[in-house]
């Protein structure tokens, strides 16, 4: 079964030398106490372009795209998703990447019959670390396998504090063979993305092929 989305009540994101001698000690250095030009923030400070981390439960989307009779969710957890990438074999979309915000390294992916890194690529990634992905689109081929073909996010600026600023920003992608848009799905007034569930159908005894994918979302933490 398709995992449940939210209830649609609860709304969403609007539409590498020389040798230098060493400097002088200047004559009047400053006290030890004032902060230097290019000290690290003291401990416990927060980085002005910090965002909260996700919490709670997580909640699901509706498709976009096309339900698959297979589904393999892929969720960061504790990270909100800044990037999607993936990759086709023969055409067939069949390798899914998400990469985290706060760390970058922090990865989970969905390999359905190709490796990552390997064959035609595309990414879409949010600009700043600061805007955090809320809203998603797919497109698909207008044959009757109804291959994944595109992506486009769109997502809002998330302050320190869990605050929304609405000012969105938006990245898409896309492969050969893009034919029709599908609707926007949308994570709850609150609540981000820190993960995909991919939707895919068998196409060879060991190969998937992408066909939707839901948002899996949680609340920026206030």
């Amino acid at each position: 079964p398709i995992l449940a989305p939210p209830d649609p009540s609860s709304g969403g994101l609007p539409e590498g030398p020389l040798d230098f001698p060493p400097p002088a000690e200047p004559s009047n250095p400053a006290p030890e106490s004032a902060p230097q030009q290019g000290d690290a923030p003291s401990e416990g400070a927060t980085p002005e372009s910090a965002v909260p981390l996700p919490t709670g439960e997580p909640s699901y989307t509706g498709v976009a795209g096309f339900p698959g009779a297979n589904q393999h969710p892929i969720d960061l957890v504790d990270d909100f998703v800044r990037g999607i990438s993936w990759w086709e074999k023969n055409n067939r979309p069949c390798t899914m990447l998400i990469l985290g915000v706060a760390d970058a390294s922090n990865q989970r992916s969905a390999k359905l019959g190709c490796d990552l890194y390997q064959g035609k690529d595309a990414n879409v990634r949010l600009d700043g670390p600061d805007h955090l992905i809320g809203r998603l689109e797919v497109c698909n081929n207008k044959k009757s396998n109804r291959r994944l073909k595109g992506i486009r996010v769109v997502g809002d600026r998330v302050n320190p504090d869990g605050s929304t600023e609405f000012i969105p920003t938006a990245d898409s992608d896309e492969h050969p063979n893009c034919a029709t848009w599908s609707r926007s799905v949308l994570c709850p007034v609150g609540e981000y993305a820190t993960g995909l569930v991919v939707h895919a159908n068998d196409a060879t005894n060991t190969v998937e092929e992408i066909t939707g994918l839901q948002l899996i979302c949680r609340r920026a933490a206030q």
